[in-house]
């Protein structure tokens, strides 16, 4: 009886219905987290400041070594912390992922959201849990990238490794369409639609980067030197300061090809973009083609133009600019190096506005070279449509591409050198070293685009002494050719440009101290990679040039004390000057005069003479006293 009712009670409970599960706890509102984390904002700021450097990616091979990657993948706390990092959905940092670029840190999103807090406590709750899921991770967490991060809460460890590799972060990232970071990263940049991008395709950017050539030319095995030229265009090309002589012996002077070639490869942009590489191919031959030859224009030619590019690429790759732009405004600054100096004739805009010929005529005296530039470079895009690498793009971001270029090209002019580096200065002072505040500023990273150029443009004395002696003979042929023809024309001789002054060593001297250095010295504010690799060149060569100029006055002083002691000596010996003057006095001649006739007729002596003393004449002197 007790088991049947216990069986009847169990078939009971069992027809009747579930009680429902009790709903999930409600997190807590908003109002509770404020008091409680805007109290402690100062110090999650600092906690935050303390986690280090905005993170940098480091450039390795291709491959990261084998024991790196299973040290970084194998540490399970560092995955657990990652595990619990949960990106906020909110507007404000999805604006902020699309300004920062695709190198944007977990520890860039929570000091943006620390700012904000302090700008205005009625922020999202999710932002505020990201704060205290941040401090928990650790150093080794928040510096990593949000690309990273899944859906899943979780580290891919191949995207890692990709990251960790070195050459295809970019990529990577473009390609990672389920990542929350990215979700609305094209929509929040509506100035950077492109039609048909890769990375809106599936595979699409794996496949392009297959597709895309080695090189620019067909180059055989047997090809000489094609190992070196592998080297050369391979891991070293994102150093800062490759030999671009070498390489123009290696290409058969097709350097800018090469390493205009080399740039957009390196920088993703065939993959990002869908670029043609036909179209690609031909622009980077017109472009180099319009480049005076070498032994006309012996500084402003392509081989000068490939030297700009590839640095624009090093400070972009590996010296720590790459984070503050996205892929657009990185591909932008490299077409304007590729083209900064297309058609030089090598003279300078003073020589041209001196003469009023057709630069100055059709600019107005106003940057003529750097407008004339950048113009037969668009002129090649409208008039050459095999050639018009930028009709991948909708009007309204090749729009924004062009205004990038031009203004990146004008501000390779001298006459806006100081005007340029005080207004990025000023920039470098109040935002300081994170993107995403640079990203929020109007003009801040226009203005340090054209930095970039403009110190890439200049950067000779950053390089190698050996490298930098090269450039510097060069660019004082040039200089003396206009000289001399300035002279020839009755011109005023620009500055530097006369073959007959002295002080090159002092004026190169003055150029390093107040226009190198210091436009460097702004730029390693914002990253120390600058001061590490150029600015200690800098100083080298600063050094060199500064025994040059000593020697350069040492020389003058003994010209000068030479040419003293010879004028004392032609007026130590007065005396000896009048002896020598008193020779050449002429005496008087004595010329017999004939009797005259009375005098003949009363004396009766018509035999004698009679002589007095005259002056000798021209005609009457010997030809030794002429």
């Amino acid at each position: 009886m007790q088991s049947l009712c216990g069986a009847g009670w169990r078939q009971l409970s069992l027809s009747k219905t579930p009680p429902p599960p009790p709903p999930p706890p409600r997190p807590p509102p908003l109002t509770f987290f404020l008091p409680l984390y805007t109290s402690r904002l100062p110090f999650i700021a600092a906690a935050m400041q303390r986690r280090g450097p905005t993170f940098k990616r480091t450039q390795r091979s291709a491959t990261a070594p084998a024991s790196l990657l299973e040290d970084v993948l194998d540490q399970e706390e560092v995955s657990a912390n990652f595990q619990g990092l949960h990106i906020p959905e909110s507007a404000e940092v999805r604006k902020q992922l699309s300004q920062g670029g695709s190198n944007t840190t977990v520890r860039d999103l929570a000091l943006g959201i620390v700012k904000r807090l302090l700008e205005n406590p009625a922020n999202d709750a999710s932002e505020v849990r990201f704060l205290g899921e941040c401090l928990k991770a650790g150093a080794s967490c928040t510096a990593l990238p949000c690309a990273l991060l899944r859906h899943s809460n979780s580290v891919d460890k191949l995207a890692l490794a990709d990251y960790l590799g070195g050459d295809e972060v970019q990529s990577f990232i473009m390609r990672s369409q389920d990542s929350p970071s990215m979700s609305g990263r094209r929509s929040a940049s509506s100035s950077f639609n492109m039609r048909g991008s890769s990375s809106h395709r599936s595979g699409g950017s794996n496949d392009k980067e297959d597709q895309v050539p080695r090189w620019p030319v067909s180059l055989s095995k047997e090809y000489p030197s094609l190992e070196v030229l592998e080297g050369v265009l391979g891991e070293e090309f994102q150093s800062w300061g490759i030999d671009v002589f070498e390489l123009s012996m290696l290409t058969k002077g097709r350097e800018l090809q090469f390493v205009g070639w080399e740039a957009l490869r390196q920088g993703d942009f065939f993959a990002e973009f869908d670029l043609s590489t036909s179209k690609a191919h031909k622009f980077l031959q017109r472009v180099e083609a319009a480049y005076a030859d070498a032994e006309v224009v012996p500084y402003h030619n392509a081989r000068h133009a490939a030297d700009v590019t590839q640095s624009v690429h090093a400070l972009l790759r590996n010296l720590g600019f790459g984070g503050f732009f996205d892929s657009t405004a990185a591909f932008s600054l490299v077409l304007s190096a590729i083209v900064h100096d297309m058609g030089h004739d090598g003279r300078n805009n003073l020589y041209h506005i001196n003469v009023q010929d057709d630069f100055a005529l059709t600019w107005n005296d106003r940057s003529v070279l750097e407008n004339f530039h950048v113009s037969q470079a668009f002129k090649i895009l409208s008039a050459h449509p095999e050639a018009n690498i930028l009709d991948v793009f909708d009007k309204e971001s090749s729009t924004a591409i062009r205004k990038d270029m031009i203004e990146n090209v004008l501000t390779t002019d001298m006459s806006m050198h100081f005007r340029t580096v005080e207004t990025l200065k000023n920039y470098v002072e109040r935002l300081e070293t994170l993107p995403a505040d640079w990203a929020a500023e109007t003009g801040a990273l226009s203005s340090l685009q054209g930095m970039l150029l403009h110190s890439a443009d200049i950067g000779n004395m950053g390089k190698t002494i050996p490298l930098a002696d090269k450039w510097t003979k060069l660019l004082r042929q040039e200089f003396h050719a206009q000289g001399d023809l300035e002279k020839a024309s009755g011109l005023p001789i620009s500055p530097l440009c006369d073959r007959a002054a002295g002080k090159f060593a002092s004026s190169q001297v003055g150029f390093i101290q107040f226009i190198v250095q210091p436009t460097f010295d702004v730029l390693s504010a914002l990253s120390s990679s600058v001061e590490e690799v150029v600015v200690s060149q800098i100083t080298a060569n600063l050094n060199l040039w500064s025994q040059r100029k000593a020697d350069e006055i040492a020389e003058e002083e003994e010209a000068a004390k030479a040419e003293a002691a010879q004028a004392a000596q032609q007026t130590e010996c007065p005396a000896d000057s009048a002896e020598a003057g008193n020779n050449n006095v002429v005496t008087p001649l004595k010329i017999p005069i004939a009797p005259t006739a009375s005098a003949t007729s009363t004396s009766g002596k018509s035999d004698r003479s009679e002589s007095r003393e005259v002056a000798p004449t021209e005609e009457t002197a010997p030809a030794s006293a002429v």
